[in-house]
């Protein structure tokens, strides 16, 4: 560019210029800037002339050697989001759906956080993953949005919604089929789980057959029953989202000895005679009188004897108002109610009738076997 020659006199101090402002205006017209070099004209060891060169300058050792330093932004890359997944989208409450998400950053050094509905659930360093499991507690439609963040960004993860139906409630205990006797009360209990954690059981019991579960509530309770037969006692538990399950236990209800005795103070047990009508207390029992009255003397009398007609003859004498009564045959003695036969219903044809000898003739039956009068009402 320029050389400058010294004088080789060390004493000399002669002012050396030289202009280099075509070159740097060169420089700002667009030209390579690429900086001066100077370097000393050493001829004879004391010469204090020196040599101005550039980049362009043909000795490679007379270019100058720059330094550069620069800064640049470097803009973050967000995550790249496979969207949040559900297993199913439809599912019954107190079942599981599985939500998945996963992300991966372009720089293996950035944090990865997966959040679902606002709330932190997974994290990994360059990649997160996220596989889980919720169980639907209750019915109703679930929205479920997640998003992901590294260290500078958010995007988001993607949204769904599971619909969730309710399920019925389950009778998981009951109490079981019942003997009792006639007024004996009786204890009955139930338990029953719902899917729903959240839904609130009610108890509903049917006790007089009818179909209609308003007779008692909640899970417990107890009953009796006035009369003889077989009871139907029925459940129904509801859930109060329209879900319900009903079931049932039956109820033997028996006339004993001990009921019987015990309502008319009696004390000489079956084999007694409490009222002296020449019956005993057991035949009385099992022909229904009462053992207070004498006038409710009752022989009953079987022809056992077929006569090769294949009937039997049932003579019942009376001495007292007859009423209404049934005649049963029955399978053994003491047998239950619900395996009584009837065989005819008596009702008498004036509003007093003594002293008559009924006879009821029965084809078709063994010649031996167990009956018993049963009065219906007073005559």
């Amino acid at each position: 560019v320029a050389e400058i020659d010294g004088d080789n006199n060390p004493a000399g101090n002669t002012v050396r210029t030289v202009d280099v402002k075509s070159t740097v205006e060169a420089w700002l017209g667009g030209a390579a800037n690429h900086g001066f070099v100077l370097t000393p004209e050493d001829i004879s060891g004391n010469d204090d002339g020196f040599e101005i060169a550039s980049s362009e300058n043909g000795d490679a050792g007379l270019r100058p050697a720059l330094d550069v330093q620069f800064s640049y932004p470097v803009l973050n890359r967000p995550p790249a989001v496979v969207p949040l997944a559900a297993s199913r989208l439809s599912c019954n409450e107190g079942e599981s759906v599985v939500l998945t998400l996963s992300a991966t950053d372009p720089n293996p050094s950035d944090p990865v956080i997966l959040r679902l509905n606002g709330a932190d659930a997974a994290f990994g360093v360059g990649a997160a993953q996220l596989a889980e499991p919720v169980v639907m507690e209750q019915d109703g439609s679930y929205v479920f949005t997640a998003v992901v963040a590294d260290d500078e960004d958010t995007v988001a993860g993607g949204s769904v919604t599971v619909a969730v139906q309710n399920a019925d409630p389950a009778i998981t205990s009951l109490t079981g089929d019942l003997a009792v006797d006639v007024g004996e009360p009786f204890a009955f209990e139930a338990t029953a789980t719902d899917p729903g954690i959240l839904d609130v059981l009610t108890y509903e019991w049917d006790l007089d057959g009818d179909g209609g579960y308003d007779d008692a509530s909640g899970s417990s309770g107890s009953h009796s029953f006035a009369g003889e037969g077989t009871f139907v006692v029925g459940l129904r538990v509801r859930d109060g989202d329209g879900g319900e399950a009903t079931s049932s236990f039956s109820v033997v209800v028996r006339y004993t000895f001990a009921t019987w005795a015990a309502a008319f103070g009696l004390t000489g047990g079956v084999a007694g005679d409490d009222d002296g009508d020449g019956t005993s207390n057991g035949d009385e029992f099992e022909m229904r009188f009462d053992p207070t009255d004498p006038g409710q003397r009752l022989d009953l009398e079987i022809d056992a004897i077929d006569h090769g007609t294949g009937e039997i003859t049932l003579r019942i004498p009376f001495v007292s108002d007859a009423g209404v009564y049934h005649i049963y045959q029955l399978s053994s003695l003491g047998a239950d109610p619900s395996e009584w036969t009837l065989l005819y219903t008596h009702s008498p044809a004036a509003a007093h009738e003594t002293d008559v000898t009924h006879v009821h003739r029965v084809g078709a039956l063994p010649a031996r076997g167990f009956y018993l009068v049963k009065f219906v009402s007073a005559p």
